[in-house]
């Protein structure tokens, strides 16, 4: 199988294609997998990291500022879009793919929308309950719409070539050895440990308020051990807006940042 992926801007977007990317090499022998992107999303670091290529497409997201600075920006986003779907053709004719997989994002609505046009097959995924613009307007011609929530199915219409099959998951998560990572953190059988995380935009909002949740925890005294994941950019800072609680998180070390 010859499989094209797309998806980017947040991780819950590349993640998902990277799963599946893993999974197609492993149970398709001879099959090839390729990625579209853009240079600024996470997408550039992580899918080479995996060691896919990924091409590279410009393109920006709509805004929603009814000022004259939104209104050029999007003039922009109007012309990147015709522009890219004109450069996917050229990247999908380079590929030859057998299916354009596009998993969300901004990115992914050249990649699918040129495939469409092309008469090559096309799948969405969908891993958030409430289906986004790109999904919404590339649903009614993809071949299979996946979503992991009955509601989306509704919220796309009641489609026939819509598909309730869940979110997937990398295996070293489904096969983590239970012992081997709590002896890694140190932990026993009757340790708890409880693990945080937020992502996409709704991720800085959160960790905001983590701050006082984590000084609150150093304050008060735990007997559970708690790791919180705050991305790349919080980490910069989120330290430091605890300490202004007044709490130094390098002396409580059941919680770990």
């Amino acid at each position: 199988m010859n499989l094209y992926v797309t998806g980017g801007g947040t991780g819950g977007h590349v993640t998902p294609g990277l799963a599946i990317a893993r999974y197609v090499m492993e149970h398709e022998p001879g099959s090839t997998v390729r990625f579209a992107g853009t240079e600024r999303g996470i997408e550039s670091r992580l899918v080479p990291r995996e060691g896919y290529p990924l091409d590279r497409i410009e393109i920006i997201g709509l805004s929603r500022k009814l000022t004259p600075q939104g209104l050029a920006h999007n003039v922009k986003a109007a012309y990147l879009t015709v522009t890219a779907v004109a450069r996917a053709k050229k990247l999908l004719r380079a590929a030859k793919p057998d299916v354009v997989l596009g998993c969300g994002g901004y990115v992914s609505y050249p990649i699918v929308k040129a495939a469409q046009q092309m008469k090559i097959p096309t799948v969405l995924l969908e891993v958030n309950a409430l289906p986004g613009k790109v999904t919404q307007q590339l649903a009614p011609h993809a071949d299979r719409v996946l979503v992991c929530f009955e509601q989306t199915r509704a919220l796309l219409g009641e489609r026939e070539n819509i598909r309730l099959t869940g979110a997937p998951v990398r295996p070293e998560i489904l096969e983590a050895d239970r012992k081997k990572a709590r002896a890694r953190y140190g932990l026993s059988e009757g340790d708890k440990l409880v693990v945080s995380f937020w992502g996409s935009m709704g991720a800085l909002y959160m960790n905001r308020h983590m701050a006082g949740m984590l000084a609150l925890e150093a304050q008060e005294g735990t007997t559970f051990r708690h790791v919180h994941a705050s991305g790349a950019a919080a980490a910069k800072w989120l330290p430091e807006e605890v300490q202004k609680k007044g709490v130094n998180l390098a002396e409580h070390p059941n919680i770990e940042l």
